[in-house]
């Protein structure tokens, strides 16, 4: 690390992990063999610091728990849950939202007007699908949409995630929640890095910052926490109080800096679920302390039986590499929660690592039937939005939907829980049709300890990997421990598609050491982390790293005074659409004399970045 990256104030989601230091010169076998170690570390924590087996995270997580299934069960149609984030959080959050919906409308005759899980994503529905990265910056717009969300509610659970302590969407919510307390049961700040590291940039039109909001959160949670410590505890039935949680267990830095999908999204997944799993358990079985480490424990098993498949997942991931790198594209092809997660993998590449949106991405069996978002006009919206097999089937196997000479990978993501005559009669019959146009085709099959194997032929698939799972009571509830097995093949499909989607496109040349040098440059956390990269690569400070960057974003090798003094949103927008940002800034930085056409041209000769700056610098 440079030695600012040392500096306390940096948050552990923007530090470079040693573990993958060297990431980009590494073969497939030992890609994933790094990411193995990276993400063992979402369980056994970073350093000294509390992480998620903490004492503290799990009387917190249990706290919430109880108080959530108290409005669940006072009043469950006029009371609600609202999870709300940005980018992956955000995804994460309609997930889990939409998981548990499912499992409370399975158990009930009556049919209920409204749901009980409610989930708001910076950017609306379209960013489930496509990233909408600028709209993390909207306190206004944060603020707002939890207003509408929770109009007319009772008692509502909050939880606001924000891995890094970084988006404004989040703080604008945060910041209308502490001053309407009574409208709140609870309010939950969930990351995974210090409040003192929270953000501390200005924010547009606020005259907080995040790290404003993160301290009052903070000081409030201390003096109700004192207040409880001296204070005879009331029955049920007493006023109600708004309780305040601030729950930041440190998980360490991502394998590729900041890239905040990976192991805190995970960590985001877990502690949600395991949360809500206990709000849903008998009562004698939810107030035990062992029940949230039972449940960790799955997902830590599950997480070194994902890894146990780690040749399997190094020869696939050659294979996504090989594709990238001849301009192919990877689509996923899922059923049910397996098949959402790959449709998030895929929308989480484009600004992570510059890539064209069709690059990688997911299909579901059911399309938006069973995607189960709010919007049910999505798929009006265009190609990009619709998600069925049969959208793959149209728009990239027909011959007006044909890659055009350039390879296509169809990689199946099943579980043995969702397999059915009507989706294997599915599966044969694409297969047949991939396999007439030369097309490859893979599988990753899940299923659990000696359930009964789904006829599956293996021979449709030019690779095919099964990850077995065991079948143990958790909770003592058949159906709910039917819902935490599902999430655990979600956990398992978050896991290899993850790596294989970082691994192509470390193979691709998109990353350097473990930096990502194709960044989007869409919303303020990603603005600063381009400076950050440009330092890091060159002896430049931040003000001269800040002034390359515009340079780059407005094409110009004079950068003026009006415009070095420009506002963050306007660089912003004109950076989003346009693609090579941070590679063309980095050029410019590795050689004074160089200009804006000049770095230009280079990069449409080889945009394989990584190469061309080890050449430029050399």
């Amino acid at each position: 690390d440079r030695p600012k990256m040392a500096a306390e104030h940096v948050p552990f989601t923007e530090r470079s992990n040693p573990l993958s230091e060297n990431i980009d010169v590494q073969n497939c076998e030992d890609i994933v063999e790094i990411l193995k170690a990276v993400d063992e570390e979402v369980f056994t924590g970073w350093g000294q610091f509390k992480n998620i087996y903490s004492p503290t995270t799990i009387t917190k997580i249990s706290r919430i728990a109880e108080l959530t299934r108290k409005i669940l069960n006072k009043d469950r149609e006029n009371n609600a849950v609202v999870l709300s984030g940005c980018g992956t959080s955000g995804r994460i959050a309609f997930t889990v939202a939409r998981s548990f919906n499912k499992y409370l409308s399975s158990g009930s005759s009556i049919q209920q007007k409204e749901s009980f899980y409610h989930y708001l994503v910076a950017g609306a529905d379209k960013a489930l699908i496509r990233s909408e990265e600028a709209e993390e910056d909207s306190w206004e717009g944060g603020a707002k949409a939890l207003k509408e969300v929770i109009a007319g509610k009772k008692e509502v659970v909050f939880i606001g995630i924000t891995c890094g302590l970084s988006a404004s969407y989040v703080a604008g919510q945060l910041d209308y929640c502490l001053k309407n307390r009574n409208l709140f049961t609870a309010v939950v700040l969930l990351g995974f890095t210090l409040p003192c590291q929270a953000r501390k940039t200005p924010i547009a039109n606020c005259d907080k910052t995040f790290y404003d909001v993160c301290q009052l959160l903070l000081e409030e949670e201390e003096k109700q926490n004192t207040k409880r410590e001296n204070t005879v505890h009331q029955p049920d039935g007493g006023e109600r109080e708004c309780e305040l949680f601030i729950v930041t267990p440190v998980v360490g830095p991502e394998a590729i800096t900041g890239s905040t999908r990976m192991k805190s999204g995970t960590a985001t997944k877990v502690l949600l679920e395991i949360i809500f799993t206990l709000v849903h358990c008998p009562s004698d079985i939810s107030t035990s302390n062992s029940l949230p480490v039972d449940l960790l424990d799955a997902y830590r098993l599950t997480c070194k039986l994902t890894y146990k498949c780690s040749s399997s997942i190094a020869s696939l991931m050659g294979i996504v590499s090989d594709t990238l790198k001849a301009d192919g594209n990877v689509c996923y092809l899922g059923v049910e929660g397996p098949g959402i997660m790959a449709i998030v993998d895929g929308t989480e590449c484009p600004p992570t690592f510059g890539a064209a949106f069709d690059d990688i991405r997911g299909y579901l069996y059911g399309g938006c039937d069973v995607f189960g978002n709010r919007d049910k006009r999505l798929h009006t919206l265009g190609q990009m939005y619709q998600l069925s097999w049969s959208d793959f089937r149209t728009h990239r196997l027909s011959q007006e939907g044909s890659s055009n000479g350039h390879p296509l990978l169809a990689i199946f993501v099943l579980s043995a829980d969702d397999l059915c005559d009507d989706v294997m009669k599915e599966v044969r019959d694409l297969c047949a049709e991939m396999s007439s146009l030369k097309h490859k085709i893979a599988c990753i099959f899940i299923k659990k300890t000696k359930q009964r194997r789904i006829s599956i032929q293996e021979e449709l698939f030019d690779v095919f990997m099964e990850i077995e799972l065991p079948l143990k009571q958790i909770t003592s509830n058949k159906q709910l421990d039917a819902l935490v097995h599902g999430f655990l093949s979600e956990a398992a499909t978050k896991w290899t598609l993850n790596a294989l989607s970082t691994g192509g496109h470390v193979q691709k040349g998109k990353i350097m050491k473990n930096r990502m040098v194709d960044v989007s440059v869409s919303n303020m956390k990603l603005f600063h982390r381009a400076v950050g990269i440009i330092q890091d690569f060159s002896s430049l400070d931040k003000e001269k790293a800040t002034k390359l960057l515009i340079s780059a974003i407005h094409q110009t090798d004079e950068v003026s005074p009006s415009l070095l003094d420009a506002s963050l949103p306007y660089h912003i927008k004109v950076a989003t659409d346009r693609k090579l940002v941070v590679p063309l800034a980095l050029l410019l930085s590795s050689n004074s004399c160089m200009s804006v056409e000049e770095g230009n041209r280079l990069l449409s000769r080889n945009p394989i970045v990584r190469m061309l700056l080890i050449q430029t610098t050399n």
